[in-house]
C-alpha cells in the first residue's frame, strides 16, 4: 500500500535497514495498542465478506469450542490471545493481518487512524495530512487495500496525556481551514 509520511526520508529506506526484532519493535512502539487482545483478518471463501475478530485461543478445539452453535461472545471458556513478538513478525511477513486495539483500558491511545471514505476522501486526506504537517505531528498517509479511501495515521509518542487529548481539536480546526483555501 502507498504510504506518504511527514518524515524526511522514505518509508522504504527508513524500514530495510531495520533488523527483524528492530521492525517488531517499532510495530510495537507505533501502533501501541492493548497487549492482552488483538483481532485477525478473516475473510469467508463462500460469501467474500471479511472482518476482523479478536483471536481466541480455544477456537475451533474439539470439545472446547462449540461454534457455530455458542457466538464467541457468548463462550464462557473463551481465552482471549494476547498480542506477542511471534504473532507481530508473522503479520509483518505477510502471513496473516492483524490489527490492534488503540483504545487501553484508561481510555488513553498512543495513536489514531482515520479513515477517509466518502466522496471527497483524496482531498479530504490530503488537507488533513497538510494540517498534522503544519502542527508538526507526526502522521502517515495509506491508501486502503481497495483504493477507495485512505487513512491518516497519527503518532502520539512522546506526548503526555493533555497535548494527546489536543492533539485531534487542533487537527479538525486546521484541516477545516485547509479545506476552506481549496
Amino acid at each position: 500500500m502507498p504510504v506518504k509520511s511527514n518524515s524526511t526520508a522514505p518509508i522504504d529506506q527508513q524500514s530495510s535497514a531495520l533488523s527483524t526484532a528492530d521492525k517488531i519493535a517499532l510495530f510495537k512502539r507505533l501502533l501501541r495498542g492493548r497487549p492482552d487482545i488483538y483481532p485477525l483478518r478473516w475473510e469467508s471463501k463462500t460469501t467474500g465478506k471479511s472482518g476482523y475478530s479478536p483471536v481466541c485461543l480455544n477456537e475451533w478445539r474439539p470439545n472446547v469450542c462449540h461454534k457455530p452453535k455458542i457466538k464467541c461472545s457468548d463462550c464462557n471458556v473463551r481465552q482471549l490471545s494476547p498480542l506477542i513478538d511471534a504473532v507481530i513478525f508473522k503479520h509483518l511477513a505477510g502471513e496473516h493481518i492483524i490489527g490492534v486495539y488503540p483504545l487501553l483500558n484508561d481510555d488513553s491511545c498512543w495513536f489514531l487512524a482515520i479513515d477517509f471514505d466518502e466522496a471527497d476522501w483524496k482531498a479530504d486526506a490530503q488537507a488533513f495530512l497538510r494540517s498534522c504537517v503544519d502542527l508538526g505531528i507526526p502522521a502517515a498517509l495509506e491508501i486502503s487495500r481497495s483504493g477507495n479511501g485512505a487513512h491518516v495515521w497519527i503518532f502520539l509518542i512522546g506526548m503526555c496525556l493533555l497535548e494527546r487529548q489536543g492533539v485531534l481539536e487542533r487537527l479538525l480546526l486546521a484541516t477545516h481551514v485547509h479545506k476552506l483555501g481549496n
